[in-house]
């Protein structure tokens, strides 16, 4: 038969206690690296999220302002002296400077993707 002593049990107590320890530690920390994957993927989304909300809005101002000319367009046609010629020429620059807005915005986003994307493949 086995004689224990308490030395020998306090002994297997301590090596099982740095086990179960150990394995907690280690769980703790795939947890919190699958977290940070999580959390680093969603970041990313809610990056390109906000990249693409001033190409969204450049497009948006250029809709209203070809919508609007459109529409003093037709009323000019319809009422000849009801807008004046300066009128318009205001509008078809506004609707120019939206363009060109747009234009800018979408190739920002272009240039600050393939910075992005090269800081990624240098990684």
């Amino acid at each position: 038969m086995f004689r224990f002593t308490i030395r020998d049990v306090l002994l297997v107590m301590v090596i099982v206690g740095l086990a179960v320890g150990w394995l907690i530690d280690r769980d703790r920390i795939r947890r919190e690296r699958q977290a940070l994957r999580t959390s680093a993927k969603a970041l990313a989304d809610e990056t390109a999220k906000l990249q693409a909300l001033p190409v969204k809005q450049a497009q948006a101002m250029l809709q209203v302002a070809e919508a609007e000319l459109a529409s003093m367009k037709e009323i000019k046609q319809k009422h000849p002296g009801a807008i004046s010629d300066a009128e318009m020429r205001v509008l078809e620059a506004t609707v120019e400077v939206a363009k060109l807005n747009a234009e800018k915005s979408e190739a920002k986003d272009e240039a600050e993707s393939m910075v992005s994307t090269k800081a990624n493949a240098g990684k």
